[in-house]
């Protein structure tokens, strides 16, 4: 306790070299950063702003400002904008001080010396730190905002011209389950975040689109018609990329990382997450995105939006795995629909006509033919006789005729009252024990 009141203090009131002090106005800024840098010299470290962000990377001081490479162009700022310059050396000096000061069996106070490297661009001492905290699984206070700012400089560590689409995919590529490996195991668990922080670009960019100025012509249209005309939102690249890694990636990791991305995003994506567990059967695939649910705290979300399923005219296969879900989610939002679909069974609703002579017809041939001389004809002329050859082929093979007469759907509909039997059984059974 003692070790972190006296890193929170340390952190709050340690003046970094070269930094302004903060008073209640400004006074010459300009001679403050001069400081820190000479005129016409370059230097890895610190920018900070007076708006309160911060800069990182190779810095130039100029004689009217400062400037440095950010987003692929050279951005440049005055002195008034500037509240003061840090070197990668005084930085590193001061973290050194700071995580000898630091009892690392402390996860609050780790978790501090973390977002402080995160926030002054020591990613190198920043990443192991979040992963000891990552390994020790302690519930730390603030590690929002340490998981946050791993997650933008995760993003920056690309380059900036790159498209949104390729560093989802290069992150996706990038996560490998290595244990024993802080670094990795870190930037896994912030994987997630990240990708969600390229959805929001990337929908921010789409926004940003200007809207064709050209006006069509209003037609009137039947009901009909208009609802044929109302097409889904189409999807952002990134978006359709994490959908696919989410259900057809060859690395089970990579797909929970995409589901996890998923399912802290939009309603509709989190809608996507609930289909896939009732399309994969009953296995790890399953699992795992039932897990996730619990983790997210979205039970009650995904029993509401699965129980449609139950209730509308889905095939009879999907409303058994539909029940399976829902009996394994255990929330008692889902029993009025299992309630609902036990009451169609018994009343006949769900039966299925079969038998009847009236069905579709089709054949299929499998055949070799081989030709051969069946006789040879012989023609007399005056001075010779000739042989013509009789060309023949034979058939041979098998053809199969078949007509479908009629389905029985007495199976499907006892398989389903059985699922909804025991989903209803779990639910009531764990509403029980609550």
């Amino acid at each position: 306790m003692l070790t972190t009141t006296f890193l929170q203090i340390l952190l709050s009131t340690t003046a970094l070299p070269c930094w302004a002090p903060q008073s209640g106005t400004r006074s010459e800024p300009a001679a403050a950063t001069n400081q820190g840098l000479a005129v016409g010299k370059s230097s890895q470290g610190t920018l900070k702003l007076t708006n309160g962000s911060r800069l990182h990377g190779l810095i130039h001081k100029t004689r009217k400002g400062w400037s440095l490479k950010w987003g692929g162009k050279r951005v440049s700022y005055g002195d008034n904008e500037v509240d003061g310059f840090v070197s990668r050396e005084a930085l590193l000096r001061t973290f050194d001080r700071l995580a000898a000061g630091t009892d690392t069996k402390q996860a609050f106070a780790q978790a501090e010396l973390a977002l402080w490297a995160f926030e002054n661009g020591l990613t190198d001492k920043a990443w192991p730190l979040l992963g000891q905290l990552y390994a020790r699984n302690d519930k730390v206070p603030g590690l929002e905002r340490v998981e946050e700012l791993a997650a933008r400089s995760y993003l920056e560590e690309f380059s900036r011209r790159q498209k949104l689409e390729t560093k989802a995919r290069r992150i996706m590529l990038e996560a490998n389950e290595i244990k024993g490996h802080p670094i990795r195991q870190a930037k896994n668990q912030v994987t997630p975040r990240a990708l969600v922080r390229l959805l929001e670009m990337e929908r921010s960019a789409r926004a940003e689109k200007p809207e064709p100025t050209q006006k069509k012509k209003r037609r009137k249209k039947s009901l009909t018609q208009y609802a044929k005309s109302q097409k889904p939102a189409a999807r952002g690249k990134v978006e359709q990329l994490l959908r696919d890694y989410a259900e057809e990636a060859l690395s089970t990791h990579r797909r929970i990382l995409a589901r996890r991305a998923l399912m802290e995003d939009s309603k509709s994506n989190q809608a996507f997450v609930y289909r896939l567990a009732v399309r994969f059967p009953d296995g790890p695939n399953r699992r795992d995105i039932l897990q996730e649910i619990f983790d997210q705290n979205r039970v009650d979300d995904a029993a509401t939006y699965l129980s449609r399923q139950i209730r509308y005219d889905a095939p009879l296969l999907i409303k058994a795995r539909t029940a399976e879900v829902l009996g394994d989610l255990g929330s008692p939002i889902a029993l009025p629909a299992l309630r609902k679909a036990k009451e169609a069974i018994a009343s006949g609703a769900m039966k299925r006509k079969g038998g009847g002579g009236v069905g579709s017809r089709a054949y299929i041939a499998v055949t070799t033919q081989t030709s051969y001389i069946r006789d040879f004809s012989v023609e007399v002329a005056s001075a010779a006789s000739i042989a013509n050859p009789e060309v023949d082929v034979i058939e041979s093979g098998t053809v199969l005729d078949a007509k479908v007469m009629g389905v029985d759907w007495t199976r499907y509909i006892i398989y389903l009252d059985g699922r909804l039997d025991r989903a209803i059984a779990k639910i009531t059974k764990r509403a029980a024990l609550k």
